[in-house]
């Protein structure tokens, strides 16, 4: 059985970012594969890196949305390191 952390820290992802919550499973031979609608992880999983490849899956069904939550992280990470973007 897959951590219930993971698949609740992923799940709060989707929360948070206004996409659907994906089934899930361990991914038995230790590599991770997500669908729009299936995400296999192993008991290692990067859960952000999963997550990315979650979300250029879902490009395929909603790819404005996914845009948008692009377009928010970009907007909030240069917010949060202003010194990266303008060289300050």
């Amino acid at each position: 059985m897959l951590a219930r952390e993971k698949i609740n820290l992923f799940s709060k992802y989707c929360d948070m970012f206004d996409i659907p919550i994906p089934d899930f499973a361990k991914a038995e031979d230790g590599f991770e594969y997500t669908s729009p609608n299936l995400v296999m992880m192993t008991d290692n999983a990067d859960i952000p890196h999963v997550f990315g490849h979650y979300m250029c899956d879902y490009h395929t069904i909603e790819p404005d949305r996914v845009a948008e939550v692009i377009k928010d992280l970009v907007n909030d990470f240069i917010h949060a390191n202003p010194q990266k973007w303008y060289g300050e």
